[in-house]
């Protein structure tokens, strides 16, 4: 029986700790094909060919003043619209699976292009998260260097 990590308390203490233990597991998991995800739950081929671009990460996670620190919530960024069907069966495959042995909950998951990731950066709220707290994997899955490029 694997050991489950806690989550520290601070925002800082928290994006250390996702580094670390969620990001690389995270990333491999979600890049699988949106074609095995959807026939992972209904069979169902996709015909669109959308590709991933990037998988945003947000949820209160990150803020340690939330009612509800403990929730993750999972974005696929695609170069096209995908279809509804595929959203849906995106969607409903992640929130039934055990995505990652940690103590978060999946909360939401959506898949969208990149340009409607550009007009939802502009708004006060993402989802359920904070604008502020929308951010690419690629932050946390490989050692932070402390500067910015």
């Amino acid at each position: 029986m694997q050991r489950r990590m806690e989550v520290p308390e601070t925002p800082a203490g928290r994006i250390e700790w996702f580094q670390r233990q969620v990001g690389r597991e995270l990333k491999s998991r979600v890049e699988t094909p949106l074609a095995e995800y959807q026939s992972a739950v209904d069979g169902v081929s996709v015909q669109s060919g959308a590709k991933i671009e990037d998988i945003l990460i947000g949820g209160s996670f990150l803020d340690a003043d939330t009612d509800s620190p403990k929730d993750l919530d999972i974005g696929v960024v695609t170069d096209t619209v995908p279809s509804e069907s595929v959203t849906d069966g995106f969607w409903r495959f992640i929130n039934d699976q055990t995505v990652l042995d940690i103590p978060l909950d999946v909360d939401c998951v959506w898949i969208r292009s990149a340009s409607e990731i550009a007009n939802m950066r502009e708004q006060p709220r993402q989802y359920s998260v904070q604008a502020a707290e929308v951010v690419s994997i690629a932050e946390y899955a490989e050692p932070a260097t402390g500067a910015h490029s």
